[in-house]
């Protein structure tokens, strides 16, 4: 008989460790969540720094005009290779 309680109060977790192990848990989470957010934001980040840069050389470039050119010219070069 009190080898069964004994085993029984064995397999039992004090309350303190308990707590602690649910509060790392949700810590946890927390963290992957923001992880997530800011992995989030970095891309959109990125994105947003590619624009600028593609805005900045076409407004260098003069615009539509010399854009077309190039597109002509690439393509002239895929059809003579």
């Amino acid at each position: 008989m009190w080898q069964k309680c004994f085993a029984s109060a064995l397999d039992k977790e004090p309350e303190p460790v308990k707590e602690i192990k649910e509060e790392l848990l949700k810590e946890k989470k927390k963290v992957k969540t923001l992880e997530k957010e800011i992995n989030r934001k970095d891309k959109a980040l990125a994105e947003a720094a590619a624009l600028l840069v593609l805005k900045k050389s076409y407004k260098r470039s003069g615009g539509k005009r010399k854009i077309n050119n190039l597109i002509g010219t690439q393509n002239n070069n895929r059809i003579n290779k």
